[in-house]
């Protein structure tokens, strides 16, 4: 009779490539059992309120994912608010600001959901209310849904810093910020 000696099948000859393949496996697993679970309700699952039509937040950016389309208008109403959103040209969650405005003192606010004003009308938001006392120009670049650092730096390179400015503020939220990245 013919003993089997340690090394003779493929998961022993293939260390490496087993472990490899044996976390894709535990990966594909996760990915399956999570995407149940959300599915079924035990794991919730936060969607954008225009998660349905019509679409104001949508995964549009190409950097930074989720962005505003640009002009439009959206009603967001809740138990605790009922306020009514409204996008610029460039999709941001502001009035119409011009690219160039040399020499002018201008303020990239960029954030999350608090530089937004989730839930708040314009006219009360945070930067709305500083340009208001302070007459300058507050060119607000805050979005919400899971928007962290990262995305914050991604939009003031990709988009933001292409405006004429002279200061930029960064909120940051150490609840949630961090580990929306």
């Amino acid at each position: 009779m013919q003993d089997k000696q340690p090394g003779n099948n493929w998961f022993e000859k293939h260390p490496k490539l087993t472990g490899l393949l044996f976390f894709i496996i535990i990966l594909i697993v996760l990915e399956v059992t999570t995407r149940v679970l959300v599915g079924i309700g035990l794991i919730p699952y936060q969607r954008y309120p225009t998660a349905t039509k019509p679409v104001y937040w949508d995964d549009i950016h190409q950097s930074v994912g989720v962005w505003r389309y640009p002009n439009k208008k959206f009603r967001h109403k809740s138990s605790c608010f009922d306020v009514t959103y409204s996008s610029n040209s460039y999709g941001a969650s502001d009035t119409e600001r011009q690219r160039q405005k040399p020499d002018a003192q201008r303020v990239v606010a960029l954030g999350d959901s608090y530089v937004e004003g989730f839930g708040v009308a314009m006219d009360r938001r945070m930067t709305s209310v500083l340009e208001k006392d302070l007459g300058v120009e507050f060119l607000n670049f805050g979005t919400s849904g899971s928007f962290g650092t990262i995305q914050e730096w991604l939009l003031y390179r990709d988009m933001a810093g292409e405006f004429d400015h002279s200061d930029v503020m960064v909120f940051v939220l150490p609840a949630n910020d961090f580990s929306d990245n």
